[in-house]
């Protein structure tokens, strides 16, 4: 007995639903990232589109929530070239990026095998991702997206499962830290952030540390203002890799400090390695960032104590006035 009831899916022209890539499919991808988050298996969060890179423009940056795991994206609305692959590896390079996805209708047999390859000789901090793209639709419905991951790391199902599985609730402490440091970048980074965090406690009473609780070690600053507690930054250690996020968010809080004094930070913390980069469009996003930035690199600047130092020192008094 046949069901007339039931509809046949048909596949929509991608140029019938987005009809440019920069205009249409950019900015539908940031509005909708849950959608690519799903087929990833991770938590995403996208915060920019058309994130300068150099002379250049990335389609789509983010991170993973609850690791700021750098996460780029390259779109294209016709099957994949050579330009797209020269430019992911390009922004990954510009941004430090742990996962870089690629979102095409099509991908050529050679593309899908230099993506397997990249994912066979990187790190295992460094992943590689192809996401073909469709639109759908049954009758006169409106189209829908239709995603398939066609490319990722050989252990990203086992790394998926484990990411979501409960997790053991761990609080950790100094030395936890500190030898989570050294185990990451050596004895020589260690003693620089043990600098860093005597420095911080240093500014007075209001000035405090949290230990991080969770699966991976981590301490944030704190600080107790005039009307405001902030969280400036974060150090933390994840599968290897040391990096302190700079919390503009948990910084611009109302009773905070004002625009001009993030700008300030903004402004002082560009001269050290990845910081200008990682802190671009922070102001037009209203502060909404926590940008991530290697902290072996930062710290290898020869005034990098001095100028971390000062930085948060001017921005402890401007919200301690």
């Amino acid at each position: 007995m046949t069901n007339s009831a039931v509809g046949r899916l048909e596949r929509v022209p991608l140029r019938d639903v987005w009809p440019h890539e920069a205009h249409a499919l950019t900015p539908w991808l940031l509005a909708n990232a849950d959608v690519l988050a799903d087929v990833l298996g991770m938590d995403l969060e996208l915060s920019a589109a058309e994130h300068p890179v150099g002379q250049f423009s990335l389609d789509l940056v983010g991170v993973v929530r609850g690791t700021d795991e750098v996460v780029i994206v390259e779109n294209q609305l016709e099957p994949s070239d050579h330009t797209h692959l020269g430019q992911i590896l390009t922004y990954a390079g510009g941004t430090d990026a742990s996962h870089i996805v690629w979102v095409a209708p099509r991908f050529r047999d050679e593309h899908r095998a230099a993506l397997e390859w990249l994912n066979a000789r990187t790190d295992t901090q460094t992943r590689f991702f192809a996401v073909q793209i469709d639109a759908v639709r049954i009758g006169t419905s409106l189209p829908a997206p239709l995603m398939e991951l066609v490319v990722r790391p050989n252990d990203w199902e086992k790394t998926v499962k484990a990411s979501t599985a409960p997790a053991r609730t761990r609080k950790w402490a100094r030395l936890d830290v500190l030898d989570a440091l050294t185990e990451a970048d050596g004895a020589l980074l260690a003693e620089s952030v043990e600098s860093m965090l005597d420095g911080h406690l240093a500014l007075g009473p209001a000035a405090s540390l949290y230990w991080g609780e969770g699966a991976s070690p981590s301490v944030t600053a704190v600080y107790q203002g005039a009307n405001v507690r902030v969280q400036p930054w974060t150090i933390w250690i994840r599968g290897g890799r040391a990096a302190v996020s700079i919390n503009y968010e948990y910084m611009a809080k109302e009773g905070g400090p004002s625009s001009d004094a993030l700008e300030r930070v903004v402004a002082a913390l560009a001269v050290l390695p990845g910081v200008a980069q990682a802190s671009q469009g922070v102001a037009d996003a209203g502060w909404k960032k926590r940008p991530a930035v290697a902290l072996a690199p930062l710290l290898s600047f020869p005034t990098a104590l001095l100028t971390w130092a000062a930085t948060f020192e001017a921005f402890y008094r401007d919200i301690s006035a």
